[in-house]
């Protein structure tokens, strides 16, 4: 399980918003992570995020199962970490 998260790495993927970590950080799951079998996602943000928000995120790693994602915005150029 974690070769495939590594795997990931450079991926965009929706995440769902479970909870705040605080300084920026959020726990959350993308589509293929499923509660209590599968790791969750640890996203990185800028700006403030609320539980139960999608957002796009990009894999920039993997800890043992579990993904680690930078959030991500539609701005004029494409899609760039927010």
């Amino acid at each position: 399980m974690a070769q495939r998260a590594e795997e990931r790495a450079g991926e965009i993927m929706e995440v769902l918003v479970e909870e705040s970590l605080g300084r920026g950080r959020y726990s959350g799951r993308a589509g293929h992570q499923a509660p209590e079998v599968d790791g969750t996602t640890e996203v990185r943000a800028r700006g403030p995020l609320a539980v139960g928000d999608m957002v796009r995120a990009r894999v920039t790693g993997a800890d043992g199962a579990d993904l680690l994602a930078e959030a991500l915005v539609r701005g004029a150029q494409g899609v760039e970490p927010t």
